[in-house]
């Protein structure tokens, strides 16, 4: 999916997998405020949330209105799956 002037890529995370590049893919554990912790992938119950890591860098935020833009444009892209709160 194009997002911006970045190709955004969206797999499921799982230990041991291997990624496209050949390299070996830990889960990562995110401590989500009111969610148990533990759940990983598909073996936990469906959430309303939704981490998206590595999409932009420190300083692309640091701009108020590049900020707004950024966000802008993920709750468009996500909100072709569905309600984004």
């Amino acid at each position: 999916m194009q997002l911006g002037d970045k190709k955004l890529i969206v797999q499921r995370a799982s230990i041991g997998a291997k990624n496209a590049a050949g390299g070996t893919m830990g889960a990562v554990a995110i401590q989500v405020p009111g969610l148990p912790t533990g759940l990983m992938g598909a073996s936990g119950p469906a959430t309303e949330v939704l981490c998206l890591m590595n999409m932009v860098t420190p300083d692309e935020l640091v701009d108020e209105e590049e900020y707004e833009d950024i966000v802008e444009d993920i709750k468009e892209e996500c909100s072709k799956y569905g309600i984004v709160k």
